[in-house]
């Protein structure tokens, strides 16, 4: 993920006796993996049946101040981790990687299978193109040459008059090489009904063109895959009509 990702894990809890996120750590690290500082958290929204934790960079620095000294300094502290305490069961650990931050991209949020948002990054070639489309309305033939009457000239008369504008985006973005596992999660980006993606510290809504795909085998025998991915915006610019 980017620095300036925002990301959440959602999970069930509380239902039946089952989840019941009791805490969350947020652990700091330096280059050489040394912890730094560790900020615990109860758990978020204990009370409702469907908690979303928060564990982007920018949704850590919106859920606490605290976090803004180790986020807004990935130089020193390029790692952190997020481990959630389920009940005494498992631990969750998610990671952040300095590497990353020097990709652009586009961060896609999607409504998962599972009814919930869900996040990826293609990090690849980014294009951008607009098409413009336009509708007139010829007015009547004038005849100023006429030699039987008079027509008074006027500057403001048009012939032809633009009444219509639209404006369509076109963007187009690559994914990372994905193995086997990634790329059947990736298909739920491409099958959701409901996609965004991210600008700055909004998610704007968009459509899912077309999708290619583009695999290879390495010497291990995994096939790899990669995504050219195309999409537009849903709502298109207007001109004034």
């Amino acid at each position: 993920m980017s620095q300036s990702d925002y990301l959440t894990l959602s999970a069930l809890n509380n239902i039946n006796g089952i989840g019941n996120v009791i805490s969350i750590v947020y652990t700091f690290y330096d280059e050489n993996l040394v912890q730094q500082a560790q900020i615990p958290k109860g758990g978020v929204g204990n009370s409702s049946n469907l908690i979303h934790i928060p564990i982007g960079p920018q949704n850590l620095i919106a859920f606490d101040a605290a976090f803004e000294t180790y986020i807004e300094n990935p130089a020193n502290y390029p790692y952190y981790t997020v481990q959630v305490n389920w009940n005494g069961e498992d631990l969750i650990r998610l990671y952040k990687n300095e590497p990353c931050l020097y990709f652009e991209g586009k961060n896609f949020a999607f409504i998962n299978k599972l009814g919930v948002f869900d996040y990826y990054r293609a990090t690849l070639v980014d294009r951008q193109t607009e098409r413009f489309d336009r509708k007139t309305y010829q007015s009547p033939y004038i005849n100023y040459s006429t030699t039987t009457g008079t027509v008074d000239y006027s500057f403001s008369r048009r012939s032809e008059t633009q009444y219509y504008a639209s404006f369509q985006n076109n963007f187009e973005v690559e994914t990372d090489w994905l193995d086997t596992d990634q790329s059947t999660w990736l298909f739920e980006l491409f099958e959701s009904p409901s996609v965004y993606v991210q600008q700055g510290s909004e998610f704007i809504g968009i459509i899912i063109e077309n999708a290619s795909e583009e695999y290879r085998t390495n010497p291990a025998g995994q096939r790899m895959f990669k995504y050219t991915i195309q999409y537009k915006l849903s709502n298109s610019k207007r001109s004034r009509t």
